[in-house]
């Protein structure tokens, strides 16, 4: 009974002289956490909603031109069709990437979030904690740069697509009433 006595008390004096990392290491962890921050404000920039109603539209009127147009065009006509549908990569990354991207700030967050606390708790290695540091600074500069894709390439899509829309809307009008008038 002695020794389980004494083995405890070894175990809690152990463990209550384990300190944590230093400050200054801990200050990394608040400096990728700042650039996260700012990551996700960047993010929250652009407008979800719009994105899923673009795509949407989009893809509708795409199958409407499959569908209804098979016959040849004019050549500018030919050639705004094409221009619309070029939108079609990027519209893509858009509605593919988006998502992602809010994940992998969520995730990135409660790994620092983690690792800030096993920090300042004494929880990791120094050694595995400039690994870990490592890792999160590299998964935080893929997510500013994705983000920065992201934003550039909304912007395009958005200038592009608000030009185009209307026109696209009302060829599609017109090719509708001339099919109910036939």
């Amino acid at each position: 009974m002695r020794l389980f006595y004494i083995g405890i008390c070894s175990i809690i004096l152990l463990s209550a002289c384990k300190r944590g990392l230093s400050e200054t290491e801990i200050e990394k962890v608040d400096h990728l956490q700042t650039q996260l921050k700012q990551a996700s404000i960047d993010l929250a920039q652009i407008d979800s909603a719009k994105i899923k109603a673009i795509t949407i539209q989009y893809f509708e009127d795409l199958d409407y031109f499959k569908e209804n147009f098979t016959d040849t065009v004019d050549a500018e006509f030919a050639h705004f069709i094409n221009q619309y549908y070029g939108l079609k990569e990027m519209i893509s990354f858009l509605n593919e990437s988006y998502p992602i991207a809010v994940k992998e700030l969520d995730v990135n967050r409660a790994q620092l979030q983690n690792l800030k606390y096993d920090a300042k708790n004494g929880y990791v290695e120094p050694q595995h904690f400039k690994q870990y540091l490592e890792l999160e600074t590299e998964n935080e500069e893929i997510i500013k740069k994705t983000i920065a894709r992201i934003k550039r390439t909304y912007g395009k899509v958005i200038n592009a697509y608000e030009k185009m829309s209307p026109k696209i809307d009302s060829i599609i009008q017109e090719d509708r009433k001339e099919k109910d008038n036939s």
